[in-house]
């Protein structure tokens, strides 16, 4: 019987720590200090090499994307970091965008996706 605990072990150590984007999607109604740290403490892991904020298309609770990508651009324009990318989605899901860039991009060797 295959031990899947272990299976999954010796998989994360053989691609653990490859360079490669992660992909940071959601709703973010409104970005807060929590999701601001989340992506600090990601571009702050040398083996990933961009961070893809993807804002949903969505607006909750009264809070449209527009606004979201506006307190997003505070929090880099306070304090700039060159390994992040701001995307508002181009689908109703930003998960969505994510499978559109693994078809576009077979070969990838590395990608992370932080929720």
């Amino acid at each position: 019987m295959i031990d899947a605990k272990k299976l999954g072990k010796i998989i994360a150590e053989d691609i653990a720590n490859d360079r490669g984007i992660c992909f940071y999607p959601g709703g973010f109604k409104p970005p807060h200090k929590g999701h601001f740290e989340a992506v600090k403490d990601l571009t702050a892991r040398p083996y990933i090499i961009k961070v893809v904020i993807l804002v949903s298309t969505k607006t909750i609770d009264t809070i449209t994307p527009e606004e979201s990508m506006q307190v997003w651009r505070m929090y880099y324009e306070a304090a700039p970091n060159p390994k992040v990318d701001l995307r508002l989605a181009t689908e109703e899901s930003p998960v969505q965008d994510i499978f559109k860039y693994i078809n576009y991009e077979p070969d990838l060797k590395a990608l992370y996706i932080a929720g």
